[in-house]
């Protein structure tokens, strides 16, 4: 009995927050707090069940449904749309759909495409064209777009930016400057992710006793985490184990434990 009654408390209680966070009238809450059990069922009648068979609900889950059943509806969809009007909203949501399904190519051709006067600007989808052009491994053009980047903010990049940047200079074989950047964008942000990347580059150019502190690094920073954040950098601390015990194992180097 008391486990039904702490039940039909929590549903009280998740009724009266639904009513407050859709921004129902408020007669519903005092409703629902004098009368809980009547009020509940007729919040349920009158508000949630037509809502949950809205249109745009209904059409929300028919489109999660085709696109369950034939992936490529959402996109011939988006292509239709762009054809019908060539909007930069439109073709730029034909490009995110190419990033991704990992058709880099496709996606790259799109953003540029979409990224005329008066859009020439948007540092967000010049991000992705150049990113795109990386997977691609078209390094010189998504170079010029980084450059662009940098010239439009005054010749500073955000942490993200930096390490794409660094990214494109590695695959062009520009040691000196991927590291310079790899370095700039570990040291621009706390996220741990970024000083992994910077560790990992380290490991592969052989700067092993370098790499081997950074990563060390890393791993005391995590361990003073709280622990809401340390769930969010599990993945991190996995790959930087595995590299550790790859350059322990590789390595003539005696390293401390």
């Amino acid at each position: 009995m008391i486990r039904i009654l702490l039940l039909l408390m929590l549903l009280q209680a998740l009724l009266i927050i639904h009513v407050v966070r859709t921004g129902r009238k408020t007669f519903w809450i005092y409703l629902l707090i004098f009368l809980p059990y009547i009020g509940g069922i007729a919040y349920v009648v009158v508000e949630l069940i037509p809502s949950f068979f809205s249109s745009r609900n209904m059409d929300r889950m028919a489109g999660s449904f085709g696109d369950l059943i034939n992936p490529g509806s959402r996109l011939s969809k988006l292509e239709k749309q762009a054809d019908h009007s060539p909007t930069f909203k439109n073709i730029s949501a034909i490009g995110d759909e190419y990033l991704n399904m990992g058709r880099y190519a496709d996606a790259a051709a799109a953003y540029k495409r979409c990224l005329k006067p008066p859009f020439d600007e948007n540092n967000a989808y010049l991000y992705r064209m150049a990113f795109a052009q990386y997977k691609c491994q078209e390094f010189a053009l998504a170079e010029q777009v980084m450059r662009r980047i940098g010239d439009m903010g005054g010749g500073r990049f955000k942490a993200q930016e930096l390490l794409l940047f660094a990214k494109i200079q590695e695959g062009q074989d520009d040691q000196a400057g991927a590291r310079r950047l790899y370095e700039e964008a570990s040291y621009k942000t706390g996220e741990l992710t970024y000083g992994y990347e910077f560790a990992a580059y380290l490991k592969r150019t052989g700067d092993i006793d370098s790499a081997y502190s950074k990563f060390s690094l890393i791993i005391d920073t995590y361990g003073r985490l709280p622990r809401r954040l340390k769930k969010h950098y599990r993945h991190v601390i996995a790959d930087i184990n595995r590299e550790m015990a790859d350059l322990t194992a590789s390595s003539t180097i005696i390293f401390p434990r």
